[in-house]
């Protein structure tokens, strides 16, 4: 009996990752058919990890968390990769607190915009590796660890600006994806809206964000606000600050359809050449991180 719990075990958790490696498919409009799936290699992936220029160098530095059992073994991965600016300036000081707060946010579970605004939620990713322990057995689920993870990407870097994209990863019988971009004026330290850097309004970025669901109405006139509220409080999305930027085109982040909460779906990413008019075009895709090698894939559809 054992061994046959074990193996549906495996089964399940093997059909979880085939799609959770592989969402989305490689279709896409006509009229973006340049846009093809995408596969990092070992360069992209270091070169994403750590970029220069002429005043600071920007790495990667990852905090771990994992859930161990009595043997040692791995039974969940938590991480956070965190973006890390050089030097003592106050733009780097500013840059370096919000990530800080960041990781201890996500590491610890506290509500922000990582973890949906929810609260407990490193409580409740070590709840599912309990229950999933409970259910197939430690040696099992070490075979197939949970994961909830953050990781980073450094996309973009000049003498203005730094913008990260970070993909959040929630796995524990249900595999979803989140993205989250934060893109800093370098003179500052401050994030910068989308609107500072191009010609778009609250009525332009919903037609980007097309039918990601009602919610996103609201977006007109001079207003980016959408208000939610969870079993915790209410909270403020900024949309013309949920984008990254990587030198050519811009990436609107849409992580909430009609429902708030991570949990309940996964992210979509739409790529805007930043023209209007006849120049315009705009494609969706996904990202997702291979788990052995954590290589990013990204998938348009």
């Amino acid at each position: 009996m054992y061994k046959k719990v074990r193996m549906l075990f495996g089964l399940t958790l093997a059909i979880i990752l085939t799609a959770c490696n592989a969402k989305g498919n490689n279709s896409t409009d006509n009229a973006l058919a340049e846009y093809e799936a995408w596969i990092e290699s070992i360069e992209e992936q270091n070169a994403g990890k750590y970029k220069i220029n002429s005043e600071i160098e920007v790495s990667i530095v990852r905090t771990s968390k994992p859930v161990i059992s009595e043997t040692g073994e791995v039974l969940g991965n938590a991480y956070y990769d965190r973006p890390v600016v050089s030097g003592d300036s106050e733009t780097a000081k500013k840059i370096n607190q919000f990530f800080e707060q960041e990781e201890r946010d996500w590491l610890e579970g506290e509500a922000g915009r990582l973890t949906g605004y929810y609260e407990d939620y490193y409580l409740s990713f070590c709840e599912d590796v309990k229950f999933m322990c409970e259910r197939y057995g430690e040696e099992e689920v070490a075979e197939y660890p949970l994961r909830y993870a953050i990781d980073s990407r450094i996309m973009f870097l000049s003498d203005d600006l730094l913008s990260i994209l970070q993909t959040v990863n929630y796995f524990s019988g249900h595999c979803n994806w989140h993205y989250y971009g934060s893109t800093f004026d370098l003179k500052t330290g401050e994030l910068i809206p989308i609107d500072a850097l191009v010609d778009i309004t609250p009525s332009k970025m919903k037609e980007i964000v097309g039918d990601a669901g009602e919610m996103y109405d609201v977006l007109e006139g001079d207003n980016y606000e959408i208000d939610y509220e969870t079993d915790n409080h209410g909270y403020t999305i900024a949309m013309n600050y949920e984008y990254y930027y990587d030198g050519d085109h811009y990436f609107i982040i849409v992580n909430q359809g009609d429902r708030p909460g991570i949990i309940q779906a996964d992210g979509e990413i739409r790529e805007w050449n930043g023209e209007w008019g006849d120049q315009y075009k705009v494609a969706t895709f996904e990202y997702t991180v291979d788990m052995q090698n954590e290589r990013w894939k990204k998938d348009y559809y």
